[in-house]
């Protein structure tokens, strides 16, 4: 009779031990996949931080050059602009001046 208690609290030890092993296994089992799914977050957040980056040097660059390409036009414009202004001046000189000081031609002026 005492050698059955035995055996039980023996069987009992071995598939406690055995409980204990698989329940260490499933934890490290969970641990690593934790740890695997915390990395490839990361990993994302990286990627995801060097698309954003990326994306907003590309948006930089393109700004950029509409500036410049806006300098470039705007300093075109005021260009013609003073050549209007020079050749409207000349036209008045030429032209309005003369009649407007009661002289016909401009000889007098030059």
């Amino acid at each position: 009779m005492k050698q059955m208690i035995e055996k039980d609290e023996a069987k009992r030890r071995e598939a406690q031990i055995i409980q204990d092993a698989i329940n260490r296994a499933r934890e490290e089992e969970a641990r690593r996949k934790a740890e695997a799914e915390a990395e490839a977050r990361r990993k994302a957040e990286e990627e995801t931080a060097r698309l954003n980056k990326e994306l907003e040097d590309r948006r930089k660059a393109i700004e950029e050059e509409k500036r410049k390409k806006r300098e470039k036009l705007r300093k075109i414009l005021l260009e013609r602009r003073a050549k209007k202004r020079e050749e409207a001046i000349k036209v008045f000189i030429v032209r309005a001046l003369p009649i407007m000081m009661g002289r016909s031609y401009v000889g007098s002026f030059f």
